[in-house]
């Protein structure tokens, strides 16, 4: 090809696609396309496509956002700055800073901290309560002023001796007067001098107190007074608010609060206020909250009307502000929407053609509303099979459904984030994405359950069984004795058997054996292959570890229904020896505590019991046995009790002249 006619190619050749990738250009150059997914590094010799471009960066003709932090090192210039979740109002929540038109600048903050000193040209206060420039109404009308603070410890719990007690994990008891451990006790008046005053506050209610008092002039380390607290008890004429449940940077109560209620951590029924302010920013303005049940109400606000100074506009928040519908009104510009309107009814058609005008609108926004180009384009999906109604059936994998309200559901699977069972009037059970059921009057039949915590009591009524049986599902047992001769009954083993609690009633008359086949009964330190019973009643403790089950412990065996009196266990406090001879001595209390020895003579001893025991001279004794160690010691025994805590072990001599050896043993006398 000559020269010339392949400089003209190269002239007329705008693009080349080469193994995937374009390039453009013309006159002898080219230049590579970076395209959306393509991971070629930016240089002078590439350029972005347009859909890289709009991926890529931010836009200047439309709102646009970014994951990634912005750093503005020249500055930022703009009439206003606000968080999403900004809520007008002193009763409100986020931050804001605007510029008026007048040339005020206006910002909306809940906490200020001026390290070195702040200025004020002028300092207007207010208060928030149920009175004042900003009117609240909560969901109780408990409102009150406190006159006394008490503060209310959590504290340890201890023995009489001042030792502190301890749970067998080794952590220490402790008494608290809340469910969150201390609590300000928080009085006021009962009645305000005409009739009496009822305590509307309730436990499980949030209450909120918030007050700036100071005068004019200069001042250090001023501050508001706010806190905001859950409340664990109340009473006539009081409330307990938690110490440690609250808002972050909540203070203390203090005389002379304003203290309403505001919110609740679970009754729906006490998550509602209402607010009409005439003072601040966007007043006057009127807000309705629901579901405040936690010390924030940051998307809490379901409907605003208020006045915005910037625009001069009025506004009708539905929902919280810039996530729903708002309609907009100003005497320039009129009445206007944001958001989308469905219009339910009405008339207004002159002639049939604009009812047929009137109809494809309709059928066109309802195709759109549902992700369709129009009317067309969703009859066209429709025939082929393409939308939720399919060969005159819905077609359940195009389902993507917030809310299902249906008569009767029939599918194999159903995937939904909350499922809500009822009768169109009342919801009777739930069950949730992460798990949680509630369910109301529920059979269960067979089935596993995992880390159940119960409210309320659990019953398993006792069920008489035959010569063999398996009680997988009862845990009472009536079995009967065989009369003449034993009964045999067998019980069931296996790792499902683990921590399960068996009570097995004996009735009748003659024995009865409980036998397992490849596990044994465990009972007062021994083991054994069968559990004999007559007329008691037992308590079965299934005992293994991981998916070994070794068998049955035995606890609480009564005697059950006999003809006399078999009595009842000692209580014994102590036991142990003393050796007069040698001055050597043993003992064991029932606690572990120490006993205390003194030896008054070469043949008697002063014993000291603890204290807290709560032991009474004329209601416990001792009991004195002879011992033999090495040689029996002979002669004449005895004890005296002294007083509540002290006895004095005698022994009277045989003529050898040595003291002698014996054993002891402390009770209570009554069985209680």
């Amino acid at each position: 090809m000559p020269y010339s006619r392949l400089n003209d190619v190269e002239e007329k050749l705008e693009s080349i696609t080469y193994k995937g990738h374009t390039y453009v250009g013309g006159g002898g150059s080219s230049i590579y396309v970076i395209k959306t997914n393509d991971s070629t590094a930016p240089s002078d010799s590439n350029v972005f496509s347009a859909k890289r471009s709009l991926a890529t960066l931010l836009r200047k003709d439309k709102e646009d956002q970014t994951n990634y932090l912005i750093k503005l090192l020249g500055g930022i210039i703009s009439p206003f700055l606000t968080s999403p979740d900004f809520v007008t109002g002193m009763m409100g929540a986020g931050m804001s800073f605007s510029s008026e038109k007048g040339g005020e600048s206006v910002g909306w903050i809940d906490k200020l901290y001026v390290r070195k000193k702040a200025i004020f040209q002028l300092l207007s206060i207010m208060e928030t309560e149920l009175a004042g420039a900003s009117f609240m109404f909560n969901a109780s009308g408990a409102r009150a002023t406190i006159t006394k603070v008490e503060f209310i410890e959590k504290k340890g719990i201890r023995f009489k001796d001042g030792k502190g007690v301890k749970f067998s994990d080794g952590k220490r008891g402790y008494s608290s007067p809340g469910t969150y451990g201390s609590v300000y006790r928080c009085y006021f008046l009962a009645d305000d001098g005409e009739k009496a005053i009822e305590n509307r506050f309730k436990p499980g209610n949030l209450v909120r107190s918030q007050s700036f008092n100071i005068k004019e002039g200069a001042y250090d380390g001023v501050s508001n007074h706010y806190w905001w607290r859950l409340v664990e008890n109340v009473g006539d004429n009081w409330i307990e608010v938690s110490v440690n449940h609250c808002d972050e940077g909540s203070d203390i109560p203090a005389v002379g609060d304003v203290m309403v209620q505001l919110g609740d951590v679970s009754d729906t029924d006490f998550q509602a206020a209402i607010v009409l302010s005439a003072y601040g920013d966007g007043a006057p303005y009127l807000t309705f909250y629901q579901g405040i049940n936690s010390y924030s109400l940051s998307e809490r606000d379901i409907l605003t009307a208020r006045y915005d100074r910037v625009t001069k506009e009025c506004r009708f928040q539905i929902g919280h502000e810039g996530k729903n519908g708002c309609f907009l009104y100003s005497p320039s510009k009129g009445l206007r929407v944001e958001g989308m309107i469905e219009v339910l009814g009405g008339n207004g058609m002159s002639n049939f053609d604009d009812a047929l005008d009137f109809a494809e609108q309709v059928n066109d926004r309802m195709a759109q509303y549902i992700g369709y180009d129009g009317w067309e384009s969703l009859v066209g999906e429709a025939l082929a099979g393409r939308t939720i109604i399919k060969g005159g059936v819905i077609n359940t994998d195009l389902i993507n459904a917030a809310v299902i309200i249906t008569s009767e559901l029939i599918a194999g699977a159903i995937k939904a984030k909350k499922l809500e069972i009822g009768d169109g009037k009342k919801i009777y059970s739930t069950i949730d994405t992460d798990g949680r059921a509630t369910f109301v009057d529920v059979t269960a039949i067979n089935g596993y359950f995992e880390d159940v915590l119960m409210r309320g009591s659990l019953r398993s009524p006792f069920s008489k069984v035959s010569d063999s049986f398996n009680t997988n599902y009862n845990d009472n047992i009536i079995i009967e004795g065989g009369g003449s001769w034993t009964k045999v009954y067998s019980i069931p083993t296996g790792k499902e058997q683990i921590g399960r609690k068996i009570t097995v009633c004996c009735i009748g008359t003659g024995e009865a054996s409980i036998s397992s086949s490849n596990a044994k009964f465990y009972e007062y330190g021994r083991s054994y292959n069968e559990l004999i019973l007559n007329k008691e009643i037992v308590q079965l403790i299934g005992y293994g570890l991981g998916d070994t089950f070794y068998g049955w412990i035995v606890t609480c065996r009564e005697d059950l229904d006999v003809n006399y009196a078999m009595g009842r266990p000692d209580k014994v406090l102590a036991r142990g020896y003393v050796d007069l001879r040698d001055d050597s001595k043993k003992y064991y209390t029932f606690d572990g505590s120490s006993l205390s020895f003194t030896k008054v003579s070469s043949k008697s001893y002063k014993v000291t019991i603890p204290s807290q025991w709560g032991t009474v001279k004329d209601e416990y004794m001792v009991m004195v046995t002879p011992m033999s160690r090495g040689s029996f010691s002979s002669g004449t025994y005895y004890v005296r009790i002294e007083n509540n805590t002290e006895f004095t072990l005698h022994y009277m001599s045989d003529g050898t002249g040595r003291g002698g050896a014996f054993f002891f043993e402390v009770k209570r006398m009554g069985f209680y």
